[in-house]
This record gives C-alpha cells, structure tokens and sequence, in this order.
C-alpha cells in the first residue's frame, strides 16, 4: 500500500527520512532524565541551579514540603492559612515564586514551626 500524501507531507515538513518506505522511519524519542530514588523535582532543580535567590526559594520550597508531609497538610489547608489562594501555594513549593519573609512566618505559624534567616561567612 503506498504512502498516504499526508504523511508524506508530515514526513517532508519536518525533514523524517521515509527511505522510499511505506511509512516514515520512526524518529528516536529522547531518554528520559535520570531520577535518583528518594529525590523530588525540588531537589533536582537545586542541584541544577547557580542563582543563589532560585537556589534559596528551592531550599524553602523543600523544606514547607517536607512540614507540610510530616504534619499532614494539604496544599488546600495551607493556602486557607495564609490567605492565598492554592496556586500560589503551588508556585512557592514549586520555587518558582521569590516568598517574601512575612509570608514564610505566616507559613510557619500554619506548620507550628518559625523561620530562622542566617548568614553564614562564604
């Protein structure tokens, strides 16, 4: 059975070789990342970031999720007690909102915890 023109034109448009085959050859999908047991997106993204305020907003994120596991609070329940609605909540564990302090105590006071700033000599 020949070629359907479609595919043939699909095949062209983005350069797949057909090889005067019936189909076109299939294109390798890519690998992949390696995910190391026990670690999250969180703690990818901190070992694959320089920025040292993304690197920061990544430390947070993971350590609101690890309170936030332990005590059994769902982002729902977060969002409730600190006034923000749950997709907001979804950026600061993801890291990729810069959290003001005010709001990191307001999470604490919701996860029964407080926050501790130190600066520690480089």
């Amino acid at each position: 059975m020949p070629m359907k023109p479609w595919i043939k034109e699909l095949a062209d448009k983005y350069g797949i070789s057909t090889n005067n085959a019936e189909a076109p050859t299939p294109i390798a999908k890519p690998q992949a990342a390696v995910i190391k047991p026990g670690t999250t997106v969180v703690d990818q993204k901190m070992a694959a970031t320089a920025d040292p305020v993304k690197r920061l907003n990544l430390v947070a994120a993971h350590q609101i999720i690890e309170l936030m596991a332990a005590k059994g609070i769902t982002r729902k329940v977060l969002a409730a007690g600190i006034n923000k609605n749950p997709a907001y909540v979804a950026g600061v564990l993801s890291g990729r909102y810069n959290t003001s302090i005010s709001t990191l105590v307001d999470i604490a006071r919701v996860l029964d915890t407080e926050v501790k700033v130190e600066f520690v000599k480089l």
